[in-house]
């Protein structure tokens, strides 16, 4: 038995294609742009935890309490008498120098995106699904995505 075909070699058989051309790459941009979205809300929630760990916020606001004018001064004048606000100036520069330089967020694009696509591809498959008020599968929704980013590269190349 050989299998089932869904169409034929004649021209326009074979089954209708349910979006255009031009819905399709709607349907890839917005799954990519969703997808870019939250891999950037993901990547300020990673920058967001590391600030509270070394405490940033409280440290600025305690160098924002030395005006900037005085702060050399103060300074040298904690480093003569044991006051505490030469400590505070000293310790909140070394520690955000600290968090600037050591404490750099690495994080490759490949890392924030892992296991998001799945989840923006069904939530853009439910939206569109009821915005053309036709069946859209998460399938679907990844071709498009594949045809968008393959001409959206296809551009890109021809451009440069």
């Amino acid at each position: 038995m050989g299998t089932t075909r869904r169409g034929g070699k004649r021209p326009g058989a074979g089954r209708r294609p349910t979006l255009s051309a031009l819905d399709r790459l709607a349907l890839g941009a917005e799954a990519e742009a969703r997808i870019a979205q939250a891999a950037q809300g993901r990547l300020e929630a990673l920058v967001q935890a590391k600030c509270e760990t070394y405490q940033v916020q409280d440290k600025w606001a305690r160098l924002r309490d030395v005006p900037i004018q005085e702060r050399q001064r103060w300074a040298r004048r904690s480093a003569d008498d044991g006051s505490l606000t030469g400590d505070t100036v000293f310790d909140v520069r070394a520690d955000l120098v600290a968090l600037a330089s050591a404490g750099k967020i690495v994080v490759s694009h490949a890392q924030l995106r892992r296991g998001l696509r799945r989840d923006v591809i069904e939530t853009v498959a439910k939206e569109w699904s009821q915005r053309l008020v036709l069946t859209v599968s998460p399938r679907l929704v990844e071709r498009c995505l594949e045809e968008y980013r393959a001409v959206f590269r296809h551009l890109n190349e021809t451009t440069v």
